[in-house]
């Protein structure tokens, strides 16, 4: 396991289905969760409010504000946007780099080569990305939870991508 087995394995524990409603509600995240974040990773915002919330996905395109795609109106969608992300990579929309620089998207892979995280280089040892519902973290690239995988690939998220994915949301998701 590549980073600090310790922290992944914590983060894992804590972003998991057993730990969600007190990972991604607001007032149960500030009350059970917080002071469990390994001091290695800052949290930059908590979990918005549910009717303003989102993943990832959403976070890495740049799409949090855009009110289609947060909360439950927008679940549906964003929780397959993975699978929008392997469609952009197998017609090369999203364009795969070799090395980590700042403001490139980081995607993840777990073992079974799904994509289970995507966030942003702010440089290229260290990640800024929104985990699961739960809170805007800034970490290195391997302190996320365990389950998250041990692969990364880089890519440049363009207008391109941004346009493909609510072309996609306009016809109805996948």
């Amino acid at each position: 396991m590549n980073g600090n087995k310790n922290i992944r394995t914590t983060l894992g524990k804590l972003v998991s289905s057993e730990n969600e409603e007190n990972w991604w509600r607001t007032e149960l995240f500030e009350k059970n969760t917080r002071t469990q974040i390994p001091s290695e990773l800052e949290i930059i915002a908590p979990p918005p409010a549910e009717e303003a919330n989102y993943n990832c996905f959403v976070y890495a395109l740049g799409f949090q504000n855009d009110q289609r795609l947060l909360g439950n109106a927008g679940w549906e969608f964003t929780k397959n946007l993975g699978l929008i992300f392997d469609e952009m990579i197998d017609k090369n929309i999203l364009k795969h780099n070799d090395t980590s620089e700042k403001g490139f998207m980081i995607l993840y892979r777990a073992e079974d080569e799904t994509i289970s995280h995507v966030g942003l280089m702010e440089n290229e040892n260290t990640v800024i990305s929104k985990w699961s519902w739960g809170p805007l973290i800034k970490h290195a690239v391997f302190d996320v939870p365990d389950h998250y995988g041990d692969k990364v690939e880089f890519y440049t998220v363009s207008k391109e991508a941004r346009d493909f994915v609510i072309e996609k949301y306009d016809n109805g998701g996948v």
